[in-house]
């Protein structure tokens, strides 16, 4: 008797689906969307946080006063919510560290070549 209830349960009577639902016609004439270009979309301001990242970080790379850092500190602590300040904070140091990486490495390559230059000539 419960498979019999099942069975009933999952048949589906053509009457109780209804019309099938139809598309409109696609027609050649319809307007399709112009390509834009990047010029063609307005420039629109970056959301709150990070207008308050960007700003707390500028402060930090001129090297701002102590008083300045603090206040702009915790506008972006207070826009953006925990995690983003600590992803943001570490992906800042580990920008700058990368670029001291690469300019001890550009610096070493240079004193490294300009070491050879005068080996050859001397030679």
């Amino acid at each position: 008797m419960l498979v019999e209830e099942r069975k009933s349960c999952y048949e589906v009577r053509p009457d109780e689906l209804g019309a099938p639902r139809l598309r409109p016609p696609r027609t050649p004439s319809s307007p399709r969307r112009a390509s834009r270009t990047s010029a063609d979309i307005p420039r629109v301001p970056p959301p709150p946080p990070r207008q308050a990242r960007d700003a707390y970080f500028a402060c930090l790379d001129a090297g701002g006063a102590r008083r300045a850092k603090r206040t702009l500190r915790k506008a972006y602590e207070k826009a953006c919510p925990a995690s983003w300040v600590k992803h943001f904070d570490a992906k800042r140091e580990e920008d700058a560290n990368l670029r001291r990486l690469l300019e001890t490495r550009a610096s070493s390559a240079n004193a490294s070549s300009s070491a050879n230059a005068a080996a050859s000539g001397a030679a």
